[in-house]
Parts: C-alpha cells; structure tokens; sequence
C-alpha cells in the first residue's frame, strides 16, 4: 500500500469514528425535562412511552398522589379512609325550630322524631310555648342515609294527651334522607296532620 492510499484510508477510518460517535445510534431520548421534574413516583431513571406526559405526569406516579386515591371522596380527606370522613358518615344533629306559635303559649308541646323507613320513634321531647318561639336538639340521632318524620303537636285542648285535631293542632315535617346535620324552622300554620297523635301514644 503506497502513501496515498494510507492517507484514503486513515481519512475514511476517523470519517466513520466521527458517525459512529454521533449519528449511528438507532435510538436517542427523548425524556428529558420531565425526568427531573418526575422523579418523585419513578423508581427507575427513565419514564416510559406511555407514561411520558409532561413534567408532573399526573395520574401515573404514586409520588404525585398524596392520598392515594384521588376523585373518591368528597368530604375531605384525601386519604383512603371515608368512614373517617365528616359529612359522609353521621350520624348528625337535628335542630328544630318554630316561630309564630303564639296562639300556644302557656301550652304544652311535644315532638317525635320517627324513622320513616322502619315507623320506629328514635327520640321525642317537650316544652312549654312561651314568647310564640320552641327549640329542640336531637343530637346524634340522624343516621346517614334515612329519611325521618318529624311529628309535634300543641295541647290546645289543655288535657295533657295528643287529641286528633282541630281539638289539639298537630303538624308533620318530613326530612328526606340525610348527609349532613339537618335544621328545620317551622313557621306556625293551621295545615293540622290528621294522623299526628299515632305518635304519641
């Protein structure tokens, strides 16, 4: 091999170096920004095709997740706890209230709080009407889920027993199926519950 072909030769050689340095490779990466930025759920360097969607990749790390199962709760925590969870367990609280019950006062007032599902009284009380205005609170006695009465009556009569009315007035509230703590103001009125005595037995 004369001078010249050496010299074609070692030209070719560094030529085909120089490609195979940088352009022969058949593959090249294209995660670049999002595998530093997501690193928090990846335990290897490199996300792969289907998980490369951005620099906070949301929904494919556990990292990016911090209760574990987003979009199941509504209540508040983020964890995977609902029955922990206020608003979504109860049981709740009723508040009960009337105004405009002056035509009674002096009388006497009882309430019956009733599953509506099972007839079952879960809770009654009384008071005396004065200043036309009543409160009760029945405090942890609203299941979540179930739909209540709420059945009252003024002794108008003055007897000490529920009589159907009009001798005694009588009224019926209905509380759908409860979520949450449930207030109920009643504005007094002469739409009497025929049925209301079954509750007070």
């Amino acid at each position: 091999m004369n001078r010249y072909e050496s010299s074609i030769l070692v030209a070719a050689l560094a030529a085909w170096v120089g490609y195979a340095s940088t352009g022969c490779s058949s593959s090249s990466s294209t995660d670049t920004l999002s595998d530093v930025a997501d690193n928090a759920g990846d335990p290897g360097a490199q996300d792969t095709a289907a998980e490369e969607v951005g620099a906070t990749d949301p929904g494919s790390d556990p990292g990016t997740d911090p209760g574990g199962d987003p979009g199941t709760e509504t209540a508040g925590d983020p964890g995977s706890d609902p029955a922990t969870d206020p608003g979504t367990s109860g049981p709740y609280t009723l508040t009960f209230k009337g105004s405009g019950y002056s035509p009674h006062n002096g009388q006497l007032f009882k309430v019956a709080l009733i599953d509506a599902g099972t007839g079952t009284t879960v809770g009654t009380d009384s008071t005396t009407i004065a200043g036309g205005t009543f409160s009760f609170t029945f405090t942890g006695k609203l299941e979540a889920g179930t739909a209540y009465h709420l059945d009252y009556f003024a002794d108008f009569s003055g007897n000490g027993t529920c009589d159907a009315p009009p001798t005694d007035h009588g009224w019926r509230t209905d509380i759908p199926a409860v979520g949450a703590d449930v207030e109920v103001d009643a504005v007094h009125n002469t739409n009497f519950y025929a049925d209301v005595c079954a509750s007070f037995p």
